[in-house]
């Protein structure tokens, strides 16, 4: 049989999906106003086999909930310039479950032997298990200017966006 301490086996998975919605005018002097919300879901998972690295299994769960909601004003400026300004609203909550080795757990929260990690991670012999729910809220104004040039054969399209992001981190559920 292989050594467990040198032959490691990792299955992943992860599913994604999501729903939108979009709502779109235009205005009479040429403009366009476009509000598009979506929510959505993934969710990833990484486990070895019972040999895990070591003889401890190891495996990570992962299960998020993102929405979002992105307002959108486009308006041509001249017959090759096109200006949009929007603003992007957005977050989500990320659950991880982590089962995993003291050492790894301890090199990951960035630890060392002689200055020990504060934690809530329970103890399973030699195994750690964590939960941990990150929330994210973001907003981001943008700007993009759309030059086209040479009868619409070069598109160029410098942006500006400027993101705002807040985040929290707890452990549990």
């Amino acid at each position: 049989s292989p050594d467990p301490a040198v032959n490691v086996s990792l299955n992943t998975r992860t599913y994604f999906s999501r729903v939108l919605s979009r709502w779109s005018h235009r205005f009479d002097g040429g403009s366009s106003l476009f509000v598009q919300a979506f929510v959505g879901g993934s969710n990833s998972t990484a486990t070895t086999s019972e040999s895990g690295l070591g003889g401890i299994p190891l495996s990570s769960e992962s299960l998020a909930v993102d929405y979002g909601l992105r307002a959108e004003l486009r308006q041509r400026i001249t017959s090759f310039l096109h200006l949009d300004v929007g603003l992007d609203f957005y977050g989500y909550r990320d659950f991880y479950n982590v089962l995993t080795t003291p050492q790894l757990a301890l090199r990951l929260t960035g630890g060392s032997s002689d200055r020990p990690v504060e934690s809530n991670a329970t103890t399973l012999g030699t195994a750690v298990w964590e939960r941990v729910t990150l929330d994210e809220l973001g907003t981001a104004p943008y700007l993009i200017a759309r030059f086209e040039l040479w009868q619409k054969r070069l598109t160029v399209s410098p942006q500006l966006r400027l993101s705002t992001v807040y985040q929290r981190a707890y452990e549990g559920t």
